[in-house]
């Protein structure tokens, strides 16, 4: 049996729910880029397909008070 692994660059996480359950569908890993999440918001990731587990590390600082621009 095959494992189908995928890549896929999100743009942010919010806005590509409908193309992660298409992606669901065909593949059993995921790997997600650029989600966008704040280290509070990763939890989504295990609702966002609901046969699927999530796991994530931000990239964003929550310690910020005004977030701009691309995380460093």
């Amino acid at each position: 049996m095959a494992l189908n692994i995928c890549s896929f660059n999100c743009r942010c996480l919010k806005g590509s729910v409908t193309d992660l359950s298409v992606l669901a569908k065909s593949f059993e890993i995921i790997c997600l880029q650029e989600t966008w999440l704040m280290p509070n918001d990763l939890g989504i990731l295990n609702d966002i397909v609901p046969e699927m587990n999530g796991f994530g590390i931000s990239g964003m600082d929550d310690k910020q008070d005004l977030h701009r621009g691309r995380p460093t």
